[in-house]
């Protein structure tokens, strides 16, 4: 028995695909990513165990569930410094085409 392990772990150590998918379709984000004592996650015990099949489907569902920057754009956390890059994308292309209106004449 390994200690600290989710129901996740233990389906993914019980090679259970139905049951591994019941509980990622029913479980948060964050427990994709959980470690169990040793330090591993769901993913990685599905790979060390050869339950490729198992694995994989983790492994879309973390990537799927990894949409970071649009749960912020959607959560309105964008934090203080959140539109600095754009703001400055849109000085820059007004920079540019100030600069080609005054080199082409127009």
């Amino acid at each position: 028995m390994l200690p600290g392990c989710t129901p996740l772990h233990w389906a993914v150590i019980g090679g259970s695909a139905e049951a591994c998918t019941i509980l990622v379709h029913a479980g948060t984000k964050q427990e994709l990513m959980m470690k169990d004592k040793a330090g591993f996650t769901p993913i990685q015990l599905a790979s060390d165990r050869g339950h490729r099949r198992i694995a994989t489907f983790l492994s879309n569902a973390q990537r799927a569930n990894s949409n970071y920057l649009i749960d912020k754009l959607c959560s309105g956390n964008l934090g203080s410094t959140a539109y600095a890059p754009i703001l400055f994308s849109v000085i820059i292309f007004q920079i540019v085409l100030f600069i080609n209106s005054v080199l082409t004449g127009e």
